[in-house]
């Protein structure tokens, strides 16, 4: 699967499965906006995934805020096609595919 000129946004991305999908999807070609609670986590994502040769974006937010959520992702999509991916626990509709 290639995904050069494609955004992931990834919740629950700090680690676990979350922290592995936002590095696979790096190493595949796609950019990275990875998201959760934990700051520190998640740059440190971030941090691997500009490391693979993408652009990585840490953006902390609490998925039990949707309107929070939201206003903090949905500022992303002009940087490319994004897809959401959700490996936080919760269902939410903050992430959407532009």
């Amino acid at each position: 699967m290639r995904l050069g000129g494609k955004v992931a946004v990834v919740t629950g991305g700090g680690r676990g499965i979350g922290r592995a999908i936002s590095l696979a999807f790096a190493r595949q070609g796609a950019d990275v906006v990875v998201t959760a609670r934990t700051a520190s986590e998640i740059e440190e994502v971030a941090g691997g995934v500009t490391a693979l040769g993408r652009r990585g974006l840490a953006i902390p937010v609490d998925l039990s805020q949707p309107k929070a959520a939201a206003s903090r992702t949905g500022r992303d999509c002009r940087h490319g096609r994004i897809f959401g991916v959700g490996c936080s626990g919760r269902h939410h509709r903050a992430v959407r595919e532009c």
